[in-house]
This record gives structure tokens, sequence and C-alpha cells, in this order.
């Protein structure tokens, strides 16, 4: 029997070229592939995203404290908890073996492990599975040179000279393009090529 991979589009535009990407899978897969777009569901997505908030990265999700922290950078939220939301969204129909699920989200999510901390992720396999956008960009570890670089730039910039986060990753980004690994930044046209091969890992 042939199976159904439903692609979810993230919340918000981004520049995952998901017409290239179906293309992909379809030339990879004996699949129906199917684009849903997240205006599609049903339930208040904001509303349940508030409730798996991470407010400390070194206090598991049950141990989270209750008050709102600054807003610096991007917001972390629980990734298993996530799957449970988009699970939510998931017509009762197609909850079965038949029917393959992954959500692309702009959010930003992580995983309590190592060092006994919260640490961003790209994805996160299971039913449904999440690809996060801002994960590609933000969970890749960098070499140490590149967070004492980035440091001092912040440091450096008192008078919010630099209005966003994503200004100093281009500047690191030129800083460190002779190094072997070149990570992306935000609105990188590398996108789509590299999020395939986390819709392969689902």
């Amino acid at each position: 029997m042939k199976y159904s991979l439903h692609l979810y589009e993230p919340e918000e535009q981004s520049h995952l070229n998901f017409e290239k990407l179906k293309a992909y899978l379809e030339g990879s897969f004996d699949a129906d592939i199917r684009m849903n777009p997240f205006q599609t569901v049903s339930i208040d997505i904001e509303q349940e995203f508030k409730k798996i908030r991470i407010r400390d990265i070194r206090k598991r999700f049950e141990e989270q404290p209750l008050q709102e922290p600054e807003d610096i950078g991007h917001i972390l939220y629980d990734g298993f908890q996530a799957i449970q939301i988009f699970n939510k969204c998931i017509k009762k129909v197609e909850l079965n073996k038949n029917n393959i699920h992954l959500f692309f989200t702009n959010r930003l999510i992580g995983t309590y492990g190592e060092g006994l901390k919260y640490h961003a992720r790209i994805n996160i396999i299971g039913y449904p599975s999440l690809i996060s956008l801002p994960g590609v960009i933000e969970a890749p570890a960098r070499a140490m040179e590149y967070y004492i670089t980035r440091g001092r730039l912040q440091l450096a910039d008192p008078g919010n000279a630099l209005p966003d986060d994503r200004d100093i990753k281009e500047i690191l980004k030129e800083a460190f393009k002779d190094r072997s690994i070149d990570y992306l930044v935000y609105n990188d046209q590398r996108l789509t090529e590299v999020v395939k091969g986390y819709v392969m890992q689902a």
C-alpha cells in the first residue's frame, strides 16, 4: 500500500523552497507527498506553545520557573512537548502507519540532556517528526574561537549599533569564511538543500 508523507509548512513565511523539496521527495520515494499550509490547523497554537517555553535552560521541563524572562534572541521550547502539540494538529483519520507527518517550525526547539541543560536541536524524530528552521542555523556547535569572537562583538556594541543578533552572525560568517565548515545564516539560500538531509532522517 502506498503511504502518504504530509509536510506541514511553518507558522510564518520562511526561505524554505517547498516546491523544490516536494520535487526532491517525489523523486526519492514512492509516496504521495502532500503539502499542508500551517493555517489549516485548528488548535490555538500560540497558547499551546506558551505552556512549553523554556525559561531556565538548566532546569528540566517539569522544574521550569513560572516567571517570564526577558526576550533576548530566540525563545526556546521543549522539543518533545512540541511534538505533542503538533500531534493535535493531525486529522484523526491520518493518525496511522500509512501516513507520515513532518512539521516545519519557525520556533527554536531543544531537549534537556548532556551537561544537565537544554540544547537547541535541528530536529526531533518521532510521530510526528519536527524540523526547526532556526535550529538549522543556531543548533550546530561552533569552534571555541567563534563564541569568543561573538562575545567580543556583543561587548563592543553598548550603543546597540548592531540592531539584531543576525547582523552579528553575518559578521561572523565573513570572519570565519576560510574555515572548512560554513555555517548557515538567516535568509541563507542553501537552506532547502540542507533541510533535505533532515527530511530524509525523519
